[in-house]
């Protein structure tokens, strides 16, 4: 097991945390239509599934796969999930007041419940909290499968997921030309809403994870490199390709090349050790707390009597976000104010 510590990963999960809000927010809308397309549409896209990789990597490296060790590995799994749980309850808790003014605008219908619901188990209480029931189901089902699977089949059964997620979340009018396969998306999405959950999307960025963690990774930079390039290149033809075809939206999630693109990635990062630096340590907290805040000040803003556009408030909200993140992190280490180190 791998117990050094990387401090690239804690930021890049910064960066990332911030082109993820770039992705929500899509600062460039209504300015530059190319600009809007690569950084909430591309680059913000590239940025969730690192933190599904990064958080399956940490956890499944601890992991020893042999039979006297199953125990502790479920030891391992109990306190992952209770981790993650805990900050799912606590971050909805404080999105409750957007929550009930979404309810109190569908006027408190029994669907508008029912779909509170649903949401809350499978696509988040709050539309950014998704990634929590989404790497918790994930991890659980890659730990399941690592166990009873040879790791081909595990990865097999992954891209499978992905490819069906894909077509549902991108190709939905396609699959709507398709007799019987129509229906079946329709009961789908009307059951569950959104195939970018735990089952098809994350179960593949997970494995990567997980897999990175378990194998040993190839120092050779050069390699990684060549593969990046060209994952970035077929990146930006299959995203053009398919804004060519009218079919991206504010929710198309998936896209294939994200898969080979997050391996290697994450690979090269391996790579490299930087020495320690005491700002480093604090980066993996501040990513977590920009990422779960910013949507309340987005909120927020949205309800104002005053109306922005999208480059003002982003702007507004990552410099609020940034601001009360470092504040939170400090003021937290105080002993008097220990209870706010469970946000993050």
């Amino acid at each position: 097991m791998k117990n050094h510590k990387n401090y690239l990963i804690d930021i890049l999960k910064l960066i990332a945390a911030i082109f993820a809000i770039l992705a929500y927010l899509q600062p460039f809308k209504g300015v530059s239509d190319i600009a809007n397309f690569f950084v909430s549409f591309i680059l913000g896209r590239v940025a969730v599934p690192f933190f599904f990789v990064a958080s399956a990597y940490f956890f499944f490296r601890k992991l020893d796969f042999h039979e006297e060790s199953e125990r502790e590995n479920r030891m391992y799994l109990r306190n992952y999930l209770w981790r993650q749980a805990k900050l799912y309850v606590i971050w909805t808790a404080i999105y409750i007041v957007p929550i009930i003014y979404n309810l109190a605008q569908a006027k408190f219908s029994a669907q508008a419940l029912l779909f509170l619901v649903r949401d809350f188990f499978f696509t988040g209480s709050y539309y950014h909290l998704w990634i929590f029931p989404a790497m918790m189901f994930s991890t659980v089902l890659i730990y399941i499968m690592m166990h009873k699977l040879r790791p081909i089949r595990v990865l097999e059964i992954g891209l499978a997921l992905f490819v069906v997620g894909m077509m549902i979340n991108v190709y939905t009018p396609v699959l709507a030309e398709i007799p019987g396969i129509s229906q079946l998306v329709k009961l789908y999405l009307d059951i569950f809403g959104t195939a970018r959950n735990g089952l098809f999307y994350g179960t593949i960025f997970t494995l990567l994870g997980a897999y990175i963690a378990q194998t040993p990774v190839s120092t050779n930079r050069e390699f990684y490199v060549k593969r990046i390039i060209v994952c970035v290149v077929l990146l930006l033809i299959e995203g053009f390709f398919i804004k060519g075809l009218g079919l991206f939206s504010d929710q198309t999630y998936m896209l294939i090349t994200l898969v080979p693109l997050h391996y290697y990635c994450f690979c090269l990062v391996l790579t490299f050790n930087l020495n320690y630096n005491p700002r480093f340590v604090n980066y993996r907290s501040y990513s977590i707390l920009i990422y779960f805040l910013f949507a309340l000040f987005a909120w927020i803003i949205s309800i104002l009597p005053i109306e922005f556009n999208n480059f003002f408030t982003t702007v507004i909200v990552l410099v609020i976000v940034v601001d009360l993140a470092y504040l939170i992190y400090n003021i937290s280490k105080r002993k008097e104010f220990k209870i706010l180190r469970n946000l993050y």
